[in-house]
């Protein structure tokens, strides 16, 4: 009978045991994070990198479970957030955080900041990628990567004319210049540089030049500086040079990948993300390219400026559980976690806003080319796009009328006169 009483407590025992665990199962507040990334299962994907980190952490913790998605684009962020409480935690373009501010969607995270433990250590993070994270004096995003342009070249090309890397952005204009080759038919067989290809720059021309966007108290937008026109000009006059209708012809001309015409000597001067990096580099090695990697040419100033974008973690304003998912936000932007992520794809090594992480990418066990480019971002000096309520419609307006300008089809001064007068507008309501 004693031993039918026992094994009946011990029951009792372990139910009551299950029952609790299963409680505080229960008990564990959910925090959704999504994210752009691909749900992709490559274990030194980014994705795969912040699942295991995730893992962990709810495996720690006795009061979070982090739940992440991944393959949510922004269209369908802003329409669920517009909805309701979903995601907590969510991945962002830096340019939306105007818009989205103003229309209640971001948590505002300035306390987040200023009040965060030591060891998540604030003074690491480069201040640079603060601006795009600070709309009206508040913070409503925290950054979690670190990007730039620069200039790849072909080493061999220039050695073989007896010249060196530019220093200044008028030499490279003049070097690029010098450079090209032109066939006595009037086709082009080599460039030194295309001033618009990949695309036509609205940022990194215009920092590159040290110009001015909008006046220093944000009131007056200033795109016709003399800077800014300058900027554009050496654009316009390049395909006025060589011909509008010839340039595009000779980019139709390009290959991919190993093709590409850095690597079959087609141009010497190739602007690029740094995200290019580790496919150049095995392209350069597959084509026996000697290729160099530099920060944009010093303007006018003697400074060289590369320009900076950022892709950001934001909160949802109506998340209801703000307090878990600012816990978990310390943990996804640790030195930790960006130390992990820093390796990158495939080993390959990637780019993030704490000097920490960059200083471990420029000191570690990763190819020159990214070690250089790390170094570039922890060193540099970068600007990025003013913070405005009116950021898609300047840029709009700088895309629309730069291209009719380096076209030939207005002037670069008449261009830049009419994206002041479309923007300014927009200046002095964001001001009023």
């Amino acid at each position: 009978m004693k031993r039918i009483v026992a094994t009946v407590l011990t029951l009792a025992l372990m139910l009551s045991l299950a029952v609790s665990l299963t409680a505080m199962a229960a008990e564990k507040t959910t925090v959704t994070v999504w994210t752009f990334a691909a749900e992709d299962e490559e274990p030194t994907s980014w994705f795969a990198r912040v699942k295991k980190w995730a893992t962990e952490y709810n495996e720690k913790s006795d009061t979070i479970n982090i739940v992440l998605e991944g393959s949510k684009n922004a269209q369908v962020m802003l329409t669920t957030l517009a909805a309701g409480t979903t995601p907590d935690i969510f991945t962002n373009y830096w340019n939306n955080a105007p818009a989205w501010s103003d229309s209640g969607v971001l948590m505002d995270l300035t306390d987040f900041v200023k009040n965060a433990p030591e060891s998540w250590d604030y003074a690491d993070f480069l201040e640079s990628s603060w601006g795009l994270s600070t709309y009206n004096d508040k913070v409503y995003s925290i950054p979690y990567t670190y990007s730039s342009s620069f200039v790849f070249y072909n080493k061999q090309i220039l050695r073989d004319a007896g010249l060196e890397f530019p220093k200044t952005l008028d030499e490279m204009i003049k070097m690029a210049d010098d450079l090209t080759i032109v066939k006595e038919d009037g086709t082009i067989e080599r460039m030194g540089i295309i001033p618009d290809h990949p695309w036509l720059e609205t940022v990194m021309w215009p920092v590159a030049f040290n110009a001015p966007y909008v006046s220093e108290d944000g009131k007056t937008i200033t795109f016709d500086d003399p800077e800014m026109i300058k900027a554009y000009q050496w654009q316009a006059d390049m395909y006025a040079k060589y011909g509008y209708d010839n340039v595009k012809n000779f980019i139709e001309s390009f290959g991919n990948n190993a093709e590409d015409p850095l690597f079959t000597g087609k141009v010497v001067f190739r602007w690029r993300a740094d995200s290019a990096v580790a496919a150049y580099t095995q392209y350069a090695a597959e084509t026996n390219t000697d290729m160099g990697i530099e920060m944009l040419p010093a303007a006018s100033d003697g400074n060289s400026y590369g320009m900076l974008t950022c892709a950001v973690w934001c909160v949802n304003a109506r998340s209801e559980n703000p307090e878990a998912a600012q816990e978990v936000l310390y943990g996804l932007t640790s030195p930790e976690l960006f130390k992990e992520l820093a390796n990158g794809s495939y080993n390959n090594g990637t780019f993030l806003p704490r000097k920490s992480s960059l200083t471990y990418v420029a000191e570690g066990d990763f190819t020159e080319e990214a070690r250089s480019i790390a170094a570039f971002l922890r060193d540099g000096n970068f600007r990025h796009f003013p913070m405005s309520s009116y950021i898609g419609e300047y840029l709009s307006a700088i895309n629309t009328q730069m291209t009719e300008a380096v076209a030939g089809f207005i002037t670069v001064e008449e261009g830049c006169k009419i994206v002041v007068e479309e923007v300014q507008p927009l200046c002095d309501k964001a001001n009023q």
